[in-house]
């Protein structure tokens, strides 16, 4: 939308600077047709096209359920001393700043299976899914550690922590107590991450799917048989 509108400006002044809007431009005296004319409309076209290819006035919305922030891309303290909240419609400069969106409702996130160590040794795979909400008053605090949006958060920090809180707590259990009391071992886990992750997050209904190694289950086998 903002660029339409600057295009018409644009057009609308190299129009008239180059007289567009005045016959005189397109008919001799003898009256016979100026390709200057022509050439002026096109002139005044290509002007327009090229502000706004450079403008650097942009638009963005921050939808309902979000936090904004609008980063400064520019000066000593990039990203870390020049960060404000936004909200609803924001008018920015995209050369010197830059807008990011979080949202602030709870998300479900399902990672990649990751190997863990249980007590004893036993290696074990897990494949984790959660639900996790950002504290919203600390969105600003958050970026300015992290200095990342919101996906690559996800598949960076968060998922360190995540991953790390279940190793863990795993290395606290034996592979027997682990399926014998999951809810008890999940639970812990969810514990243990909320501790890390608490200042800028809150994680719930965290899913394990942990399955056993394979000795573990060829046994589970064996005794069914």
């Amino acid at each position: 939308m903002i660029s339409f509108i600057v295009f018409l400006m644009a057009l609308l002044v190299a129009a008239t600077f180059l007289g567009v809007f005045k016959k005189a431009n397109y008919a001799a005296e003898n009256g016979r047709f100026k390709f200057a004319g022509i050439l002026r409309v096109a002139g005044a076209i290509f002007i327009a096209i090229i502000l706004v290819a450079i403008n650097p006035v942009d638009v963005e919305r921050i939808d309902a359920g979000h936090v904004g922030i609008k980063v400064s891309n520019v000066g000593d303290n990039r990203g870390v001393g020049k960060t404000e909240y936004v909200t609803g419609w924001v008018l920015y400069n995209s050369w010197i700043s830059r807008i990011y969106e979080f949202p602030i409702h709870q998300q479900h996130i399902d990672y990649e299976a990751a190997d863990i160590v249980t007590r004893g040794g036993f290696r074990a795979t897990i494949k984790p899914s959660f639900n996790y909400s950002i504290n919203a008053g600390n969105v600003a605090d958050m970026f300015q550690n992290l200095r990342v949006g919101v996906k690559d958060m996800e598949q960076g920090w968060l998922k360190n922590a995540i991953v790390g809180s279940v190793n863990d707590v795993a290395n606290r259990y034996t592979v027997d107590s682990i399926f014998n009391h999951r809810e008890e071992f999940e639970s812990d886990i969810v514990k243990e991450c909320n501790k890390r992750v608490s200042k800028w997050f809150n994680v719930s209904q965290l899913r394990t799917n942990i399955i056993p190694p394979q000795e573990i289950s060829e046994s589970i086998v064996a005794k069914t048989r």
